[in-house]
């Protein structure tokens, strides 16, 4: 299924680039040689060495899941570059293998984790930084307001 897949991204390649010869040259009487003659875009052999370990990690429904993403991709966006679309590909991937993460995660724990935040988050369980005795009262406390017209205050120490 990993070489069927990754053929299927290759020939989307291939008619991405055929649509975009149609938009340069306009179509034409001559456009079946171009559809004929042997395509020069090629999926790089690193993008294909990537979705290839990436497809071990997802179901053939998931793989269907993400072709019927990239077409509407492809659709939603008809003047991407050619190269775009292993990239596009491997992100749509790894999206669907962080979801299976997710639903897989244990959340067993969630409820224990949850009370340890609310914990921590309790105004009792907060530091509170202790006042010297050394002059604490005889400083005047500063404040800022906020009017429609700004006034300028000048502090002094």
């Amino acid at each position: 299924m990993k070489s069927e897949f990754v053929e299927q991204v290759q020939l989307l390649m291939e008619i991405q680039q055929i649509k975009h010869n149609e938009q340069l040259f306009g179509k034409s009487n001559y456009m079946w040689l171009c559809s004929k003659k042997v395509s020069m875009i090629w999926m790089s052999t690193r993008d294909e060495y990537r979705i290839r370990q990436v497809l071990n990690k997802i179901t053939p429904d998931q793989q269907v899941q993400i072709m019927k993403q990239l077409l509407t991709w492809l659709d939603d966006n008809p003047l991407a570059d050619v190269l775009k679309i292993p990239e596009v590909a491997l992100n749509l991937i790894h999206n669907f293998i962080t979801n299976n993460l997710i639903h897989e995660a244990n959340f067993s724990r969630m409820n224990s984790f949850r009370n340890s935040l609310r914990r921590f988050s309790v105004k009792s369980n907060k530091i509170l930084a202790v006042p010297t005795e050394l002059g604490a009262g005889d400083k005047p406390r500063r404040s800022v307001t906020f009017n429609d017209v700004p006034i300028i205050y000048r502090i002094s120490k």
